[in-house]
Protein backbone atom coordinates (compact mmCIF):
# COMPACT_ATOMS: atom_id res chain seq x y z
CA UNK A 1 0.00 0.00 0.00
CA UNK A 2 1.50 3.60 -0.74
CA UNK A 3 2.24 5.75 1.89
CA UNK A 4 0.20 8.79 2.19
CA UNK A 5 -1.27 9.36 6.06
CA UNK A 6 -4.84 8.55 6.72
CA UNK A 7 -6.47 8.34 3.60
CA UNK A 8 -4.66 5.60 2.29
CA UNK A 9 -6.48 3.51 4.15
CA UNK A 10 -8.01 1.75 2.18
CA UNK A 11 -8.95 -26.47 14.25
CA UNK A 12 -12.17 -25.28 13.34
CA UNK A 13 -14.25 -24.89 16.05
CA UNK A 14 -12.02 -22.36 17.30
CA UNK A 15 -14.09 -19.08 16.44
CA UNK A 16 -17.10 -20.93 16.96
CA UNK A 17 -19.88 -20.70 19.63
CA UNK A 18 -20.60 -17.07 19.30
CA UNK A 19 -17.23 -16.44 21.34
CA UNK A 20 -14.99 -14.93 18.27
CA UNK A 21 -11.87 -14.68 20.06
CA UNK A 22 -11.79 -10.97 18.38
CA UNK A 23 -14.38 -8.70 18.10
CA UNK A 24 -18.15 -9.99 17.85
CA UNK A 25 -19.55 -6.62 17.48
CA UNK A 26 -19.20 -3.45 16.34
CA UNK A 27 -15.63 -3.73 18.03
CA UNK A 28 -12.96 -0.67 17.21
CA UNK A 29 -15.31 2.11 16.23
CA UNK A 30 -15.65 3.97 19.39
CA UNK A 31 -16.24 7.88 18.94
CA UNK A 32 -12.43 8.75 17.71
CA UNK A 33 -10.73 12.01 18.92
CA UNK A 34 -9.98 14.51 16.30
CA UNK A 35 -6.98 15.60 18.19
CA UNK A 36 -3.71 14.82 19.76
CA UNK A 37 -4.23 14.57 23.94
CA UNK A 38 -2.33 17.49 25.14
CA UNK A 39 -0.82 15.93 28.29
CA UNK A 40 2.09 13.54 27.99
CA UNK A 41 2.28 10.41 30.01
CA UNK A 42 3.70 11.21 33.40
CA UNK A 43 5.04 9.00 36.73
CA UNK A 44 3.47 11.01 39.33
CA UNK A 45 -0.03 10.45 37.44
CA UNK A 46 -0.48 7.06 38.87
CA UNK A 47 -2.97 6.30 41.15
CA UNK A 48 -1.34 3.03 42.73
CA UNK A 49 -0.27 3.23 46.61
CA UNK A 50 3.02 3.50 47.13
CA UNK A 51 3.37 0.36 49.15
CA UNK A 52 2.16 -1.60 46.02
CA UNK A 53 3.77 0.24 43.56
CA UNK A 54 7.44 -0.87 45.26
CA UNK A 55 6.06 -4.23 45.07
CA UNK A 56 5.36 -4.33 41.37
CA UNK A 57 8.51 -2.62 40.60
CA UNK A 58 10.70 -5.28 42.61
CA UNK A 59 10.86 -6.95 39.27
CA UNK A 60 12.17 -10.79 39.77
CA UNK A 61 15.22 -10.56 37.78
CA UNK A 62 17.71 -13.73 38.97
CA UNK A 63 15.33 -16.49 38.27
CA UNK A 64 17.48 -19.37 38.95
CA UNK A 65 15.75 -21.42 35.75
CA UNK A 66 17.59 -18.97 33.74
CA UNK A 67 20.60 -19.24 35.80
CA UNK A 68 22.53 -21.24 32.69
CA UNK A 69 20.97 -20.41 30.18
CA UNK A 70 21.46 -19.37 26.31
CA UNK A 71 20.00 -17.45 23.33
CA UNK A 72 18.53 -21.09 22.49
CA UNK A 73 16.81 -21.44 25.20
CA UNK A 74 14.03 -24.24 25.24
CA UNK A 75 10.03 -23.37 25.89
CA UNK A 76 10.02 -25.50 28.90
CA UNK A 77 13.21 -23.37 30.64
CA UNK A 78 11.41 -20.38 29.85
CA UNK A 79 8.32 -21.49 31.14
CA UNK A 80 9.72 -22.95 34.23
CA UNK A 81 11.26 -19.84 35.12
CA UNK A 82 8.23 -17.61 34.42
CA UNK A 83 6.09 -20.19 36.82
CA UNK A 84 8.74 -19.30 39.47
CA UNK A 85 6.64 -18.32 42.75
CA UNK A 86 8.17 -14.66 42.69
CA UNK A 87 8.08 -14.00 39.14
CA UNK A 88 4.06 -15.85 38.64
CA UNK A 89 2.90 -13.12 42.06
CA UNK A 90 4.59 -10.21 40.12
CA UNK A 91 2.82 -10.49 37.07
CA UNK A 92 -0.71 -11.24 38.70
CA UNK A 93 -0.16 -8.41 40.43
CA UNK A 94 1.01 -5.98 37.41
CA UNK A 95 -2.09 -7.20 35.78
CA UNK A 96 -4.49 -6.70 38.35
CA UNK A 97 -2.79 -3.72 38.46
CA UNK A 98 -3.21 -2.68 35.11
CA UNK A 99 -6.73 -3.94 35.32
CA UNK A 100 -7.70 -1.20 37.95
CA UNK A 101 -6.93 1.88 36.15
CA UNK A 102 -8.21 1.29 32.43
CA UNK A 103 -7.95 3.97 30.12
CA UNK A 104 -9.44 4.53 26.54
CA UNK A 105 -7.88 5.10 23.48
CA UNK A 106 -4.67 8.20 23.39
CA UNK A 107 -5.63 8.45 27.32
CA UNK A 108 -3.22 5.67 28.40
CA UNK A 109 -1.11 7.98 30.50
CA UNK A 110 -1.62 5.99 33.72
CA UNK A 111 -0.90 3.17 32.02
CA UNK A 112 1.85 4.56 30.24
CA UNK A 113 3.42 5.66 33.22
CA UNK A 114 3.25 2.35 35.15
CA UNK A 115 4.70 0.73 31.80
CA UNK A 116 7.85 2.83 31.70
CA UNK A 117 8.46 2.43 35.62
CA UNK A 118 8.67 -0.99 35.11
CA UNK A 119 10.65 -1.29 32.05
CA UNK A 120 13.22 1.56 34.14
CA UNK A 121 13.10 -0.80 37.32
CA UNK A 122 14.57 -3.96 34.59
CA UNK A 123 17.29 -1.53 33.00
CA UNK A 124 15.33 -2.28 30.15
CA UNK A 125 15.75 0.90 27.46
CA UNK A 126 12.77 2.42 26.40
CA UNK A 127 11.42 5.74 24.84
CA UNK A 128 8.23 7.38 25.18
CA UNK A 129 6.00 9.82 23.46
CA UNK A 130 5.14 7.40 20.46
CA UNK A 131 1.45 6.81 19.10
CA UNK A 132 0.43 10.62 18.87
CA UNK A 133 -3.02 10.59 17.82
CA UNK A 134 -2.86 12.70 14.20
CA UNK A 135 -6.53 12.06 13.41
CA UNK A 136 -7.96 14.65 11.09
CA UNK A 137 -4.33 17.19 10.98
CA UNK A 138 -3.31 17.70 7.77
CA UNK A 139 -0.02 16.73 6.88
CA UNK A 140 1.86 19.69 8.90
CA UNK A 141 -0.21 19.72 11.58
CA UNK A 142 0.85 16.33 11.83
CA UNK A 143 4.11 16.67 11.37
CA UNK A 144 3.96 18.98 14.35
CA UNK A 145 2.44 16.99 16.37
CA UNK A 146 4.77 14.45 16.12
CA UNK A 147 8.05 16.33 16.74
CA UNK A 148 6.03 16.89 20.03
CA UNK A 149 6.27 13.44 21.53
CA UNK A 150 3.03 13.65 23.58
CA UNK A 151 2.01 10.00 22.17
CA UNK A 152 0.64 7.57 25.13
CA UNK A 153 2.84 4.65 22.98
CA UNK A 154 6.05 3.00 24.23
CA UNK A 155 9.28 1.47 22.68
CA UNK A 156 11.70 -0.69 24.61
CA UNK A 157 14.93 -2.49 23.23
CA UNK A 158 16.67 -5.43 24.50
CA UNK A 159 19.46 -6.93 23.02
CA UNK A 160 22.59 -5.46 20.97
CA UNK A 161 21.14 -2.33 19.27
CA UNK A 162 21.98 -4.01 16.58
CA UNK A 163 20.65 -6.33 13.37
CA UNK A 164 18.61 -8.24 13.07
CA UNK A 165 15.69 -6.95 14.96
CA UNK A 166 12.20 -8.61 16.00
CA UNK A 167 9.62 -7.21 17.23
CA UNK A 168 6.75 -8.07 20.25
CA UNK A 169 3.77 -6.01 20.39
CA UNK A 170 1.33 -5.56 23.08
CA UNK A 171 -1.72 -3.13 22.51
CA UNK A 172 -2.26 -1.16 26.19
CA UNK A 173 -5.65 0.76 25.78
CA UNK A 174 -9.47 -0.06 27.55
CA UNK A 175 -12.72 0.43 26.80
CA UNK A 176 -15.92 2.37 27.74
CA UNK A 177 -17.49 -0.57 29.22
CA UNK A 178 -18.99 -0.27 33.19
CA UNK A 179 -17.52 -3.73 34.62
CA UNK A 180 -19.79 -6.57 36.18
CA UNK A 181 -17.56 -8.95 37.51
CA UNK A 182 -17.42 -9.01 41.49
CA UNK A 183 -13.47 -9.75 41.18
CA UNK A 184 -11.72 -7.92 44.06
CA UNK A 185 -9.24 -5.96 41.31
CA UNK A 186 -12.36 -4.62 38.92
CA UNK A 187 -11.99 -1.57 37.67
CA UNK A 188 -11.65 1.28 39.54
CA UNK A 189 -12.72 3.47 37.01
CA UNK A 190 -16.65 4.08 36.63
CA UNK A 191 -17.14 3.19 32.40
CA UNK A 192 -14.07 2.02 31.89
CA UNK A 193 -12.62 -1.32 31.39
CA UNK A 194 -9.96 -4.13 30.04
CA UNK A 195 -12.53 -5.68 28.59
CA UNK A 196 -10.92 -6.93 25.43
CA UNK A 197 -7.74 -7.97 27.61
CA UNK A 198 -5.59 -5.39 26.49
CA UNK A 199 -4.10 -5.35 30.02
CA UNK A 200 -3.52 -9.17 30.13
CA UNK A 201 -0.84 -8.38 26.39
CA UNK A 202 0.50 -5.67 28.27
CA UNK A 203 1.16 -7.56 31.46
CA UNK A 204 2.81 -10.89 28.95
CA UNK A 205 5.09 -8.26 27.07
CA UNK A 206 6.33 -7.05 30.57
CA UNK A 207 6.81 -10.09 31.38
CA UNK A 208 8.76 -11.48 28.21
CA UNK A 209 10.87 -8.21 28.88
CA UNK A 210 11.73 -9.34 32.21
CA UNK A 211 12.55 -13.25 30.86
CA UNK A 212 14.65 -11.69 27.82
CA UNK A 213 16.60 -9.07 29.94
CA UNK A 214 18.17 -11.67 31.87
CA UNK A 215 18.86 -13.47 28.90
CA UNK A 216 20.62 -10.48 27.49
CA UNK A 217 24.10 -10.76 27.12
CA UNK A 218 23.49 -14.47 25.02
CA UNK A 219 21.38 -12.51 22.37
CA UNK A 220 22.89 -12.06 18.93
CA UNK A 221 20.78 -9.46 17.79
CA UNK A 222 17.33 -6.54 18.94
CA UNK A 223 14.10 -7.28 20.36
CA UNK A 224 12.15 -4.60 20.17
CA UNK A 225 9.03 -4.32 22.55
CA UNK A 226 6.12 -2.14 21.29
CA UNK A 227 3.35 -1.11 23.72
CA UNK A 228 0.49 0.40 21.08
CA UNK A 229 -1.92 2.99 22.65
CA UNK A 230 -5.51 3.13 20.88
CA UNK A 231 -6.16 -0.12 19.23
CA UNK A 232 -9.70 0.26 19.78
CA UNK A 233 -10.58 2.86 16.97
CA UNK A 234 -7.78 4.70 16.62
CA UNK A 235 -5.32 3.27 14.48
CA UNK A 236 -2.75 3.35 17.41
CA UNK A 237 -0.07 1.00 15.11
CA UNK A 238 -0.74 3.45 12.00
CA UNK A 239 0.33 6.69 14.15
CA UNK A 240 3.63 4.52 15.45
CA UNK A 241 4.14 3.47 12.20
CA UNK A 242 4.29 6.70 10.87
CA UNK A 243 6.21 7.79 13.22
CA UNK A 244 9.29 4.96 12.26
CA UNK A 245 8.80 2.11 14.68
CA UNK A 246 9.37 -0.27 12.45
CA UNK A 247 12.31 1.39 10.60
CA UNK A 248 14.55 3.30 12.21
CA UNK A 249 18.01 1.71 13.23
CA UNK A 250 17.92 -0.79 13.12
CA UNK A 251 15.02 -1.68 11.25
CA UNK A 252 12.40 -4.33 12.28
CA UNK A 253 12.67 -7.63 10.12
CA UNK A 254 9.52 -10.09 12.01
CA UNK A 255 6.97 -8.93 14.07
CA UNK A 256 4.75 -10.88 16.43
CA UNK A 257 1.68 -10.11 18.27
CA UNK A 258 -1.04 -12.28 20.13
CA UNK A 259 -4.52 -11.67 21.50
CA UNK A 260 -6.13 -13.40 24.09
CA UNK A 261 -9.16 -15.98 23.14
CA UNK A 262 -12.32 -16.97 25.28
CA UNK A 263 -13.12 -19.58 23.31
CA UNK A 264 -10.20 -21.20 23.38
CA UNK A 265 -8.84 -23.21 26.70
CA UNK A 266 -6.16 -21.75 28.44
CA UNK A 267 -3.10 -21.93 27.15
CA UNK A 268 -4.30 -23.52 23.57
CA UNK A 269 -2.22 -21.06 20.65
CA UNK A 270 -3.89 -20.67 17.32
CA UNK A 271 -3.18 -18.77 13.84
CA UNK A 272 -3.52 -18.81 10.25
CA UNK A 273 -1.79 -18.48 6.86
CA UNK A 274 -2.86 -15.04 5.04
CA UNK A 275 -6.13 -13.11 5.85
CA UNK A 276 -6.56 -13.64 9.50
CA UNK A 277 -9.16 -10.61 10.16
CA UNK A 278 -11.16 -8.02 8.30
CA UNK A 279 -10.41 -4.93 6.78
CA UNK A 280 -13.14 -2.77 8.49
CA UNK A 281 -14.71 0.88 8.14
CA UNK A 282 -17.47 2.75 10.08
CA UNK A 283 -19.96 4.76 7.70
CA UNK A 284 -21.96 7.53 8.30
CA UNK A 285 -25.32 8.27 6.60
CA UNK A 286 -27.32 11.03 6.82
CA UNK A 287 -30.45 11.17 5.30
CA UNK A 288 -32.88 14.36 5.21
CA UNK A 289 -36.41 15.20 4.40
CA UNK A 290 -38.78 17.62 5.76
CA UNK A 291 -40.37 17.09 9.08
CA UNK A 292 -44.15 18.44 10.48
CA UNK A 293 -46.98 16.74 12.32
CA UNK A 294 -47.24 13.02 12.85
CA UNK A 295 -51.18 13.83 11.76
CA UNK A 296 -50.83 15.78 8.34
CA UNK A 297 -47.67 13.11 6.58
CA UNK A 298 -48.82 14.23 3.40
CA UNK A 299 -47.43 17.77 4.05
CA UNK A 300 -43.94 16.68 4.98
CA UNK A 301 -41.23 14.58 3.66
CA UNK A 302 -40.83 11.56 6.23
CA UNK A 303 -37.90 10.24 5.66
CA UNK A 304 -38.37 7.12 7.93
CA UNK A 305 -39.62 4.43 4.85
CA UNK A 306 -36.40 6.02 3.12
CA UNK A 307 -34.47 4.93 6.13
CA UNK A 308 -36.47 1.58 6.17
CA UNK A 309 -35.70 1.02 2.97
CA UNK A 310 -31.45 1.76 2.93
CA UNK A 311 -31.15 -0.58 5.98
CA UNK A 312 -32.96 -3.27 3.79
CA UNK A 313 -31.32 -2.57 0.97
CA UNK A 314 -27.80 -2.06 2.64
CA UNK A 315 -28.08 -5.97 3.77
CA UNK A 316 -29.45 -7.07 0.37
CA UNK A 317 -26.05 -5.97 -0.89
CA UNK A 318 -24.08 -8.36 1.43
CA UNK A 319 -26.70 -11.30 0.75
CA UNK A 320 -27.10 -11.33 -2.89
CA UNK A 321 -23.89 -9.77 -4.08
CA UNK A 322 -20.99 -11.41 -2.30
CA UNK A 323 -20.05 -15.11 -2.52
CA UNK A 324 -19.46 -16.77 1.26
CA UNK A 325 -16.21 -18.16 -0.16
CA UNK A 326 -13.32 -17.13 2.48
CA UNK A 327 -11.64 -14.63 1.24
CA UNK A 328 -14.17 -13.13 -0.99
CA UNK A 329 -17.30 -12.45 1.70
CA UNK A 330 -18.14 -9.08 3.35
CA UNK A 331 -20.41 -8.11 5.51
CA UNK A 332 -22.28 -4.87 6.42
CA UNK A 333 -23.68 -3.78 9.87
CA UNK A 334 -26.00 -1.78 10.88
CA UNK A 335 -25.22 -0.69 14.64
CA UNK A 336 -26.89 2.98 14.91
CA UNK A 337 -30.57 4.41 14.11
CA UNK A 338 -31.08 7.85 15.39
CA UNK A 339 -34.25 9.99 14.39
CA UNK A 340 -36.85 12.07 16.43
CA UNK A 341 -37.29 13.67 19.50
CA UNK A 342 -41.15 13.37 19.90
CA UNK A 343 -44.01 11.16 19.34
CA UNK A 344 -46.40 13.25 17.58
CA UNK A 345 -43.61 14.66 15.68
CA UNK A 346 -42.11 13.84 12.00
CA UNK A 347 -38.17 13.88 11.69
CA UNK A 348 -36.84 16.00 9.38
CA UNK A 349 -33.35 13.86 9.72
CA UNK A 350 -31.85 10.55 10.32
CA UNK A 351 -28.53 9.09 11.14
CA UNK A 352 -27.59 5.41 10.12
CA UNK A 353 -24.24 4.38 11.77
CA UNK A 354 -22.46 1.23 11.38
CA UNK A 355 -19.35 -0.68 9.74
CA UNK A 356 -18.38 -2.73 6.35
CA UNK A 357 -16.34 -5.42 6.82
CA UNK A 358 -14.53 -8.07 4.30
CA UNK A 359 -11.42 -10.21 4.37
CA UNK A 360 -9.89 -8.83 0.72
CA UNK A 361 -9.48 -4.98 0.17
CA UNK A 362 -11.15 -5.53 -3.56
CA UNK A 363 -14.44 -6.90 -1.57
CA UNK A 364 -14.23 -3.66 0.32
CA UNK A 365 -13.71 -1.31 -2.30
CA UNK A 366 -16.93 -2.55 -4.08
CA UNK A 367 -18.89 -2.62 -1.09
CA UNK A 368 -18.05 1.10 -0.36
CA UNK A 369 -18.82 1.91 -3.80
CA UNK A 370 -22.09 0.06 -3.77
CA UNK A 371 -23.48 1.47 -0.37
CA UNK A 372 -23.30 4.97 -1.83
CA UNK A 373 -24.69 4.20 -4.76
CA UNK A 374 -27.93 2.14 -2.94
CA UNK A 375 -28.25 5.03 -0.23
CA UNK A 376 -28.16 8.10 -2.72
CA UNK A 377 -30.47 6.31 -5.03
CA UNK A 378 -33.19 5.13 -2.66
CA UNK A 379 -33.16 7.87 -0.94
CA UNK A 380 -33.80 10.14 -3.71
CA UNK A 381 -37.10 7.77 -4.42
CA UNK A 382 -38.46 8.81 -1.66
CA UNK A 383 -38.06 12.39 -2.19
CA UNK A 384 -34.78 12.47 0.52
CA UNK A 385 -31.19 13.57 -0.22
CA UNK A 386 -28.52 11.58 1.88
CA UNK A 387 -24.89 11.05 2.36
CA UNK A 388 -22.23 8.98 3.09
CA UNK A 389 -19.16 9.47 5.22
CA UNK A 390 -16.72 6.77 6.10
CA UNK A 391 -14.59 7.21 8.82
CA UNK A 392 -10.58 8.99 8.86
CA UNK A 393 -9.51 5.65 9.77
CA UNK A 394 -9.99 2.22 8.36
CA UNK A 395 -8.38 -1.00 9.22
CA UNK A 396 -6.72 -3.25 6.75
CA UNK A 397 -6.90 -7.01 6.73
CA UNK A 398 -4.36 -9.08 8.95
CA UNK A 399 -2.77 -10.53 6.65
CA UNK A 400 -0.15 -13.33 8.24
CA UNK A 401 2.84 -14.00 5.98
CA UNK A 402 2.82 -17.59 5.47
CA UNK A 403 6.90 -18.30 5.84
CA UNK A 404 6.75 -16.44 9.53
CA UNK A 405 3.41 -18.14 10.20
CA UNK A 406 4.91 -21.63 9.23
CA UNK A 407 8.01 -21.18 11.62
CA UNK A 408 5.65 -20.35 14.63
CA UNK A 409 3.62 -22.70 14.28
CA UNK A 410 6.37 -25.43 13.81
CA UNK A 411 7.96 -23.53 16.67
CA UNK A 412 5.78 -22.64 18.77
CA UNK A 413 3.86 -25.93 19.03
CA UNK A 414 5.61 -26.98 22.60
CA UNK A 415 4.38 -23.94 23.70
CA UNK A 416 0.62 -24.93 23.17
CA UNK A 417 -0.95 -26.31 25.96
CA UNK A 418 -1.62 -29.01 23.21
CA UNK A 419 1.54 -29.30 22.18
CA UNK A 420 -0.18 -28.30 18.74
CA UNK A 421 -0.81 -24.71 17.33
CA UNK A 422 -3.83 -24.67 15.96
CA UNK A 423 -5.08 -23.30 12.82
CA UNK A 424 -8.15 -20.29 13.38
CA UNK A 425 -10.76 -19.85 11.37
CA UNK A 426 -10.64 -16.40 9.67
CA UNK A 427 -13.19 -13.69 11.51
CA UNK A 428 -14.22 -10.58 9.96
CA UNK A 429 -13.11 -8.79 13.44
CA UNK A 430 -10.64 -5.99 12.80
CA UNK A 431 -7.09 -5.82 14.17
CA UNK A 432 -4.68 -2.45 13.63
CA UNK A 433 -1.87 -5.09 14.03
CA UNK A 434 -2.30 -5.37 10.45
CA UNK A 435 -0.56 -2.22 9.84
CA UNK A 436 2.41 -3.47 10.74
CA UNK A 437 1.69 -6.40 9.03
CA UNK A 438 1.32 -4.33 5.98
CA UNK A 439 5.11 -3.36 5.81
CA UNK A 440 6.94 -5.98 8.09
CA UNK A 441 6.43 -10.21 7.63
CA UNK A 442 5.37 -11.36 11.03
CA UNK A 443 2.38 -13.27 12.53
CA UNK A 444 -0.60 -12.43 14.69
CA UNK A 445 -1.56 -15.39 16.54
CA UNK A 446 -4.21 -16.30 19.81
CA UNK A 447 -3.98 -17.60 22.91
CA UNK A 448 -6.79 -19.14 25.07
CA UNK A 449 -7.85 -18.09 28.86
CA UNK A 450 -11.53 -20.01 28.70
CA UNK A 451 -10.53 -22.96 31.17
CA UNK A 452 -10.78 -20.48 34.52
CA UNK A 453 -14.07 -21.76 35.64
CA UNK A 454 -12.89 -25.15 35.16
CA UNK A 455 -9.28 -24.83 36.94
CA UNK A 456 -10.98 -23.70 40.43
CA UNK A 457 -14.15 -23.59 41.63
CA UNK A 458 -15.93 -20.56 42.21
CA UNK A 459 -13.86 -18.94 39.88
CA UNK A 460 -15.60 -16.39 37.25
CA UNK A 461 -16.61 -18.10 33.98
CA UNK A 462 -13.70 -17.11 31.67
CA UNK A 463 -14.99 -18.08 28.32
CA UNK A 464 -17.14 -15.19 27.96
CA UNK A 465 -16.61 -12.69 24.82
CA UNK A 466 -14.63 -9.91 24.49
CA UNK A 467 -16.14 -6.38 24.72
CA UNK A 468 -18.32 -8.46 27.37
CA UNK A 469 -19.22 -6.32 31.02
CA UNK A 470 -18.79 -9.70 32.53
CA UNK A 471 -15.79 -10.71 30.54
CA UNK A 472 -12.55 -12.31 32.60
CA UNK A 473 -9.14 -13.75 32.54
CA UNK A 474 -7.68 -16.96 33.41
CA UNK A 475 -4.18 -15.75 35.23
CA UNK A 476 -2.51 -18.95 34.50
CA UNK A 477 -2.40 -17.48 30.88
CA UNK A 478 0.25 -14.73 32.26
CA UNK A 479 3.48 -16.46 32.56
CA UNK A 480 2.70 -19.13 29.37
CA UNK A 481 2.22 -15.76 27.50
CA UNK A 482 5.44 -13.92 28.90
CA UNK A 483 7.21 -17.01 27.98
CA UNK A 484 5.70 -17.30 24.74
CA UNK A 485 6.66 -14.09 23.72
CA UNK A 486 10.06 -14.39 24.53
CA UNK A 487 10.68 -18.01 23.11
CA UNK A 488 8.75 -16.61 19.49
CA UNK A 489 11.73 -13.65 19.60
CA UNK A 490 14.44 -15.58 20.58
CA UNK A 491 14.10 -18.23 17.80
CA UNK A 492 13.09 -15.59 14.89
CA UNK A 493 16.78 -14.79 15.53
CA UNK A 494 17.33 -18.51 13.68
CA UNK A 495 14.67 -17.92 11.33
CA UNK A 496 15.74 -14.47 9.78
CA UNK A 497 19.28 -15.79 9.89
CA UNK A 498 18.04 -19.31 7.85
CA UNK A 499 15.77 -17.07 5.96
CA UNK A 500 18.83 -14.84 4.35
CA UNK A 501 21.47 -18.00 4.03
CA UNK A 502 18.09 -19.26 1.92
CA UNK A 503 18.04 -15.79 0.03
CA UNK A 504 21.88 -15.73 -0.77
CA UNK A 505 22.02 -19.53 -2.31
CA UNK A 506 19.09 -18.72 -4.35
CA UNK A 507 21.04 -15.87 -5.68
CA UNK A 508 24.09 -18.02 -6.61
CA UNK A 509 22.11 -20.01 -8.42
CA UNK A 510 20.61 -17.97 -10.64
CA UNK A 511 23.74 -15.80 -11.29
CA UNK A 512 25.79 -19.38 -12.34
CA UNK A 513 22.86 -20.23 -14.38
CA UNK A 514 22.84 -16.54 -15.54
Amino acid sequence: MPRGGHKKMASKTFWNRGIIFLRSYSFFFLPLLAAAASSPASDDKYIIPDGELQNLLAVPTNLSSLSNSGSLVDFSTLFEAASETSFNAWIVAVRRALHQWPETAYNEYRTSALIHKLLKAMNVRVTTGWGTNTIGMSEEEAKIARARREGTGLVAEIGTGKEPCVALRADIDALPIFERTNVPFRSKVDGQMHACGHDVHTTMLLGAAALLKQLEPHMEGTIRLIFQPAEEGGGGALMMREEGVLTMAPPVEFIFGMHVAPALPTGELATRKGAMMAAATQFSINVKGRGGHGAVPHETIDPSPGVAAIVQGLYAIVARETSFTENTTGLISVTRIQGGTAFNVIPSEYFIGGTIRALDMAVMRNLQARVVELVENLAQAFRCQADVKYGSVSYVPLVNDPDATEFFIQTAAPASRSGRVGIADPTLGGEDFAFFLEDVPGTFAVIGIGSGAEHQLGHVPTNIPLHNPNFAVDERVLNRGAAVHAFTALRAFSFLASKKRNAGAAETRTTCEA
